[in-house]
């Protein structure tokens, strides 16, 4: 591997661990530097500055969870498969992936903005990543109503997840995979199935 590739997935490793352990207000491109071992030059050289290598450890982040909840996917046979599937994965990755469970956590207050107003990217990305594994399905588990109905129907999936990230629900089971799973099969899924209709 060259040696740019093998530095710069250092800076980005490093980068993650920094976030997850001190968010991402406190850590400093020294505290990046520092844990890669590299100098404060080289986090720059490979990822620019602060908001530029957040933006890029979040991007690896949302892909790590696509990638999950995509091989989840596969395994479904049913929309309401698809939905609950999808849901309980994406809230799994969120709270077992040592950043993500540190933004939806500890740091849900400054983190806030990611997951509403400041969105569409990671929203974007996601049903971009997810709609790749579902577009193949239609006509087979999916009804074959093109890509604006099956993409707009995953937004709402996806927002769903990002809602039960940040709101506390009634039940205080707001994070709660197998909870959100089955809120989503009762809520969702109908809504999901008539607009195929």
């Amino acid at each position: 591997m060259p040696a740019r590739v093998t530095e710069e997935r250092l800076v980005l490793e490093a980068a993650a661990e920094c976030f997850a352990d001190r968010g991402f207000e406190e850590t400093t491109i020294e505290d990046v530097a520092d844990r890669a071992a590299v100098s404060r030059a080289t986090v720059y050289r490979y990822v620019g500055n602060k908001q530029a290598l957040v933006a890029r450890v979040m991007i690896e982040e949302a892909a790590n969870l696509i990638e999950v909840v995509g091989a989840a996917l596969k395994g479904a046979d049913t929309v309401d498969g698809l939905v609950r599937t999808g849901v309980a994965s994406a809230l799994r990755v969120i709270n077992d992936r040592p950043l993500m469970a540190r933004m939806a956590g500890p740091d849900l207050e400054t983190n806030l903005p990611r997951f509403t107003t400041d969105s569409t990217g990671l929203v974007r990305l996601c049903v971009d990543g997810l709609w790749a594994v579902l577009e193949p399905m239609q006509g087979h588990l999916l009804p074959a109503t093109g890509p604006v109905m099956g993409r707009i129907a995953l937004e709402e999936v996806v927002r769903f997840v990002l809602c039960r990230v940040h709101t506390p629900t009634l039940d205080a089971d707001n994070r709660d995979p197998e909870a959100a799973a089955e809120r989503a099969s009762l809520m969702l899924t109908p809504a999901i199935l008539a607009t195929f209709r």
